[in-house]
């Protein structure tokens, strides 16, 4: 699949879905359909205009908190020596008291990877990491891309399957046909989850052991 067919798709789904700028959105649908080139910045507002769109439907848990000097996990009243923020990655608000900060910094695994396809709003082969959030906080697996801007967000109750495959085509068709063997060389993950379709994204992780471990785990765990 081509990068403007991929941008045909985003730009279809965001139409149907009623997202977005649609006079600016049709006029790049023709632009692509008459097979000019995109100009950058339309290509980025493209892509922020998907990502927008994950994140509304991003399903976050409801974390209220008694005080505004309470963690906003537990609620315990923080005092100057009992306070943490939770760093960037974790994508969390509020303040944090030792043992929480010290639970969901246990509980996210950071990997770098590579997008590799299968996910319909999403440009092929993107570079960024795949965080595993499991924790009492969040149960999710994210990928996050700054350039370009990518956010793929696959909540616990939401993840369907996920295996170890041996990836070498860029096909949606292959990764069903090489499931992971004994003399494999190149592996990648493949997970399956359900957004308003069902998705399949496929990544390479470098350390894909460890990855595969904490996925299976976080599926597996209450």
């Amino acid at each position: 699949m081509t990068q403007d067919t991929q941008m045909l798709d985003i730009i279809n789904h965001l139409l149907s879905q009623k997202t977005g700028q649609k006079e600016r959105l049709e006029y790049l649908k023709h632009v692509i359909e008459s097979q000019r080139e995109l100009e950058e910045a339309d290509k980025d507002f493209i892509l922020s205009h998907s990502i927008t769109k994950q994140e509304k439907k991003e399903e976050k848990p409801i974390i209220k908190t008694s005080s505004t000097n309470g963690c906003t996990l537990c609620h315990k009243k923080l005092g100057m020596m009992n306070k943490k923020s939770p760093e960037k990655i974790w994508e969390m608000d509020g303040k944090m008291c030792k043992d929480c900060y010290k639970e969901v910094r246990a509980g996210v695994n950071v990997f770098y990877a590579t997008y590799k396809e299968g996910v319909s709003f999403c440009i092929n082969k993107t570079k960024g990491k795949l965080i595993i959030h499991n924790h009492k906080a969040k149960k999710q697996i994210s990928f996050i891309s700054e350039k370009p801007p990518v956010k793929i967000i696959m909540p616990k109750e939401k993840i369907i399957n996920s295996e170890k495959i041996q990836f070498e085509k860029d096909s949606v068709a292959s990764k069903f046909k090489s499931k992971i063997g004994k003399n494999s060389k190149s592996t990648h993950v493949h997970i399956q989850y359900q957004d308003t379709l069902t998705q399949n994204p496929i990544f390479e992780i470098k350390e894909l052991e460890r990855a595969v471990k904490e996925i299976d785990y976080l599926r597996l765990r209450n």
